[in-house]
């Protein structure tokens, strides 16, 4: 199954589907989530290499670049390509990237791009940042969340998308520049706070765990707790999947202020899961 090309509709409801604007999934697991969502999966399963797909791409005459783009961004994504390789792969898939008019084949060869985290394609990753396909951007900033090396990226190019109009862009240039502690994103992340979109809020609040940052404790405990100002728009396993993500965060982190926070959601005697994770965590930060 195959989606119509340069549907803006079919792009904007991907941006805004809960699952990408969410926080109840780790960036690389919304970035599987999303190729799900692309609609393709029907795709029959090869034996081909990733030459050989990088083959198809630049033959002139296979028509359907992008569905070779899809399978090898599958391909690399369960397996790995030999050290040794990863320059001329970087180098081949940059160049298709350059000369192919297909966005959706330009939106697979940045997720491939992404998942080889490879220093060299910070470039192209750049480059899909102002590509006119929203669907291109939104991996891009995905891909740039999950680098290795974020000291190579030019994160003045990312800002600005912290006021796109589009909450899912938003949303991705946030926790890029929260997961790579970026200087001044501290400070950005408090802004959010104050979003119009409740998933932009939730993602400001679950990033400022790792800072320790008071300022997040409202929407925290809103969230934990269930109370009004939480969306309604999350259903009910959307929302514990969520509590559980904050939960893990306040356990790596270690972070006491919330222990009082986390007594209150014993005493609701809620969800099994999030009553178990919230009594496991509450009793590493009492040691």
């Amino acid at each position: 199954m195959s989606r119509s090309e340069g549907n803006p509709k079919t792009e904007k409801k991907l941006l805004e589907n809960p699952f990408v604007g969410s926080l109840v999934v780790p960036i690389a697991i919304v970035l599987v989530g999303a190729l799900i969502i692309f609609g393709v999966t029907t795709m029959l399963s090869t034996d081909r290499s990733y030459k050989d797909l990088v083959r198809e791409m630049q033959s002139k005459t296979f028509g359907n670049r992008w569905i070779a783009a899809y399978e090898l961004s599958k391909l690399i994504a369960t397996s790995s390509v030999p050290a040794e390789e990863l320059p001329w792969l970087v180098t081949q898939l940059s160049s298709v990237y350059n000369e192919s008019p297909d966005p959706r084949t330009r939106e697979f060869l940045i997720v491939a791009l992404g998942a080889l985290k490879h220093p060299m394609v910070v470039p192209t990753l750049e480059k899909g940042l102002s590509d006119e396909a929203p669907l291109v951007r939104f991996h891009a900033l995905v891909s740039i969340g999950n680098l290795q090396a974020p000291s190579l990226v030019n994160w003045e190019l990312v800002k600005p998308f912290l006021d796109a109009e589009d909450h899912g862009l938003r949303h991705a240039a946030l926790l890029a520049l929260a997961h790579h502690r970026v200087d001044g994103a501290e400070e950005i992340l408090e802004r959010k706070l104050d979003d119009d979109v409740a998933g932009v809020r939730y993602a400001a609040a679950l990033a400022l765990i790792g800072y320790k940052n008071e300022k997040a404790v409202p929407q925290l405990t809103d969230i934990l707790l269930n109370q009004g100002g939480v969306d309604t728009a999350l259903d009910e396993e959307q929302l514990i999947q969520l509590q559980i993500n904050i939960l893990e965060h306040i356990e790596r982190e270690q972070w006491k202020l919330l222990s009082g926070v986390l007594s209150e959601v014993l005493s609701l005697k809620a969800n099994p899961r999030l009553t178990t994770k919230t009594q496991e965590v509450l009793n590493l930060l009492k040691n």
